[in-house]
């Protein structure tokens, strides 16, 4: 991206989104709650015995993720990152 962001973990993926395209205005601040919930619930699998999420946000999390793609996908065509 023009935006020359190279961050090296996934916490500073999502710092620099909210910094860069929240707070500037670009994203509504649901999409950055969406990559922050994506990213506990992934740490949450991966490293905590017995954790488990409701069966709701089982069933809703890939659908609020594809909303979060789908927005940054629109931002990238127009911004012409993407055809």
């Amino acid at each position: 991206m023009k935006k020359g962001l190279t961050p090296s973990f996934p916490q500073s993926v999502i710092r620099l989104f909210e910094q860069h395209f929240i707070q500037t205005g670009i994203f509504p601040p649901a999409l950055g709650h969406i990559l922050s919930r994506a990213h506990d619930v992934r740490l949450a699998g991966d490293y905590e015995v017995g954790h488990a999420i409701s069966r709701e946000e089982a069933e809703n999390l890939p659908l609020t993720v594809q909303q979060f793609v789908a927005e940054v996908r629109i931002y990238l065509e127009k911004e012409g990152e993407i055809l």
